[in-house]
């Protein structure tokens, strides 16, 4: 399982050095998010032009799929370390935010207790800090755990 852990974290490496510059003043956390997909080997989140969906889209998406299911925040890092592919996601009106859990250390946040690392693409990108940062607010995002066979 280590090897699979270990593709998860060069995918999430990928994703922040091709998506974490803002192009003409937009960040795309869904374009990160496919693409840590693909490279896990999971495409089936796609508009019909072939383009990534939309966070708000991802997270419909997860919601109805029967390749996803819902997991515990305090579940999510200790399947990211053994290579289980966890988004964490949240709609809102406008535009959502979508994340990708990332191995390694749970650390802990003042408002939520342990939380997961993750890969963030947004107006401030990282690959190491808590989801906390990622998604402002009280209300916690929802993870979701890939469970596709053959991925």
């Amino acid at each position: 399982m280590i090897e699979k852990a270990l593709r998860l974290l060069d995918a999430c490496c990928e994703a922040y050095d091709s998506f974490q510059t803002p192009k003409d003043g937009h960040t795309f956390c869904n374009f990160a998010v496919d693409h840590i997909l693909m490279r896990m080997g999971y495409d089936d989140m796609k508009n019909s032009d072939g383009t990534p969906m939309l966070a708000n889209q991802m997270v419909d998406f997860m919601t109805r799929s029967l390749d996803w299911e819902e997991v515990r925040m305090d579940e999510a890092q200790n399947l990211a370390n053994v290579g289980e592919v966890v988004v964490a996601g949240k709609a809102e009106e406008g535009h959502g935010h979508v994340v990708v859990v990332r191995p390694g250390t749970a650390e802990h946040s003042g408002k939520w207790g342990p939380v997961p690392k993750c890969c963030n693409v947004g107006a401030h990108s990282w690959i190491g800090r808590g989801v906390n940062y990622a998604f402002g607010g009280d209300v916690k995002p929802t993870f979701w755990r890939l469970k596709k066979e053959g991925i």
